[in-house]
């Protein structure tokens, strides 16, 4: 960490505590994960990458009692953990989720109390850091022993939680999609209800996790894995999207190439799996607007500190590409019943290319639909053909004219030119036509 210069600034942790309040509590609990998936995916070449991590959670007597461990490089300087905004090698590499410094600060301020303990695999003990009984103290490698201490890092934390704030801790944490080769292990309801107890349990845990993985027995632990499989991915695309990354000491958004996972939606989660913009596995904001997959994005996502959205323009940009590619490479996810979704038109008008649009659009409304038109008797004309007669904004201006571009959704005047002119020479020659009941599909107003 770069040394603290012109620290004139002063933070009170009541303030802070209370300009965070309409933050989720799961949202800083997942902080703690997001900090071990960074240290795996690496940003630092020198750091020792964890191939271990265990969550446990309880909830009691009105309070959170959460620990995490990873069995990863550590701190390097324990102030970090509880220095707000220090300088982070993680805002140079777009492929990890770090750059704010500032998510785990978040939950520690929220705790009644809470403690740390760090050592890197050159340290002979460890380094404590703990806010206990309103008394913030630190314990420092020289002074402080364990003779169980592995190297890693220990974070547990008492925080006031409801029953229903607890249910959406676990489910959201449920919901997170490891890095592949990272054993990630859960306890649900461990027995632990002090600060020190979670320490103690997190060292015992350490070693019995990793021997309960080595011999394939690891009933006792529920895996992020399993998420991984029931939401599997579908297809992995490579497309270039928004991001940040770290230019002259300040975070620019830049464009870069990245994979982007498509999986399919949990039908067996207990409350109902709804598709989610995911940050390298962790969960950001609903899809909405009736997209039906998930998407895994594997960098940097343009978010603000809350980490809890993104501007429309991106995600029509991501489902946009993502589409496009698809169609490029042969591949298709969308049916018939995606006709008439939100997504569709904004998602539809990033696609630049003519030809994947074309593919896209005969997936949803077929390769017999047909433009609408002001001209009733070819909406008639259509209609008796059997033809798809799409209705009038379904799909923006650049949108139609790249599909008519590539003789996709033609407007039925074109197609049946000749048959409308025979019908207008009996208009004019006063010939008796068919009586044509033509409807507008948006009011169903009788034109004809």
């Amino acid at each position: 960490m770069a040394k603290v210069q012109n620290n004139w600034i002063k933070v009170d942790t009541n303030g802070f505590k209370y300009s965070i309040g309409d933050i989720p509590l799961w949202r800083n609990t997942v902080e703690l994960i997001t900090n071990v998936f960074d240290e795996y995916r690496g940003y630092d070449q020198s750091r020792t990458k964890p191939s271990n991590m265990l969550v446990q959670t309880n909830h009691y007597r009105g309070f959170l009692y959460l620990s995490v461990w990873d069995n990863g490089n550590g701190f390097d300087d324990i102030a970090d953990s509880y220095t707000l905004f220090s300088a982070s090698k993680k805002r140079n590499v777009a492929t990890v989720s770090g750059r704010f410094n500032v998510g785990e600060k978040q939950l520690l301020v929220l705790a009644d109390s809470w403690m740390i303990q760090t050592k890197t695999i050159e340290d002979e003990k460890p380094t404590r850091v703990s806010f206990v009984d309103n008394v913030f103290s630190q314990t420092s490698k020289q002074s402080y022993n364990h003779k169980d201490a592995i190297s890693g890092t220990s974070v547990v934390a008492k925080i006031k939680c409801t029953p229903d704030q607890y249910k959406e801790v676990w489910d959201k944490i449920s919901t997170i999609i490891p890095p592949k080769g990272l054993n990630c292990a859960m306890v649900h309801n461990s027995e632990f209800i002090k600060i020190e107890d979670g320490i103690n349990a997190m060292l015992k845990s350490g070693d019995s996790i990793d021997k309960a993985i080595d011999s394939g027995d690891a009933s006792n632990y529920s895996f992020f894995n399993e998420r991984d499989l029931s939401c599997g991915i579908i297809h992995t695309v490579e497309v270039t999207l928004d991001t940040v990354q770290e230019k002259d000491g300040l975070m620019k958004p830049t464009q870069r190439k990245t994979w982007v996972e498509v999986r399919g939606v949990d039908s067996m989660l207990v409350s109902e799996d709804v598709p989610q913009l995911y940050e390298l596995g962790i969960p950001v904001q609903e899809l909405g607007n009736e997209f039906p997959y998930h998407l895994n994005v594997m960098q940097k996502v343009p978010l603000p500190q809350s980490r809890d959205v993104v501007k429309s323009t991106y995600l029509n940009k991501l489902i946009g590409r993502v589409l496009e590619q698809l169609a490029l490479d042969g591949k298709t996810i969308l049916e018939d019943q995606d006709m008439g979704a939100t997504f569709l038109k904004g998602a539809l008008d990033k696609i630049d290319n003519a030809d994947a649009l074309k593919v896209v659009v005969d997936d949803v409304v077929g390769e017999d639909a047909v433009s609408w038109t002001s001209n009733p008797n070819a909406i008639w004309l259509a209609e008796q053909d059997g033809k798809n007669v799409i209705k009038r904004n379904t799909f923006g201006a650049d949108t139609m004219s790249k599909l008519k571009g590539v003789g996709s959704l033609q407007s039925p005047v074109d197609i049946y030119r000749d048959e409308l002119t025979e019908i207008s020479r009996k208009e004019v020659m006063g010939d008796k036509i068919q009586d044509i009941d033509v409807r507008c599909p948006n009011c169903n107003h009788k034109i004809m």
